[in-house]
């Protein structure tokens, strides 16, 4: 399980970076303006879906005590 949550945090900040890089191109197209802030906005989701089921662990534990 840790390198899965390894892998998925080199993935998002590979696609944070390379998001960011492409779509701020000066020679960039509209296309890949658009392909960059999609990255962006995956790698985005793939945070949150490290850090929400966490909260939500944390959270019911609380609960518990």
């Amino acid at each position: 399980m840790k390198t899965f949550r390894r892998i998925q945090k080199i993935a998002a900040a590979v696609g944070l970076v390379y998001g960011f890089w492409i779509s701020n191109q000066m020679e960039a197209t509209g296309q890949d303006i658009r392909t960059g802030l999609l990255l962006v906005a995956l790698s985005i989701v793939v945070l949150l879906g490290m850090v929400l089921p966490e909260e939500m662990k944390n959270e019911e534990r609380r609960m518990k005590n």
